[in-house]
């Protein structure tokens, strides 16, 4: 993915149609495409670059690291993978439920052999079991 500038925070560049803010970054954070310069887009309009003077007597400045850009195309990706999430998920959990009814059927099947085989050993004990009355 293509680096941007970005203030501390997340924002959205309110650029014109057809104009692609991640064609070239600098590490000041302007902004260039064929020619245009957009300077200070995110940084230089809050002010975000803080100087100050160390021990030693140095005067430094710091600025926000340049990050990535929310851009349309980032949302619309983020938006895709989570309903591709949600999909599998559901999808995920319709199978789980279909083989949640496999299963119930097939236990109660096998319930019911158990219980047919029991019955034939039962009638095949009793019919043993009686004795025979001599004439």
């Amino acid at each position: 993915m293509k680096q941007g500038v970005l203030t501390p925070g997340r924002v959205r560049l309110l650029l014109h149609r057809g104009w692609n803010p991640l064609a070239s970054v600098d590490m000041e954070g302007a902004m260039e495409n064929a020619g245009e310069n957009l300077c200070a887009v995110a940084l230089e309009t809050k002010n975000e670059r803080r100087s100050f003077t160390t021990k030693s007597g140095k005067k430094v400045s710091k600025a926000p690291k340049i990050q990535r850009l929310v851009t349309p195309l980032t949302l619309q990706r983020k938006r895709a993978r989570i309903s591709d999430k949600k999909k599998r998920i559901a999808k995920a959990k319709s199978e789980a439920a279909d083989y949640q009814k496999l299963l119930a059927t097939r236990l109660r099947e096998q319930r019911e052999r158990r219980s047919e085989s029991l019955a034939k050993k039962r009638s095949r004990l009793s019919v043993a079991s009686k004795p025979s009355i001599p004439a």
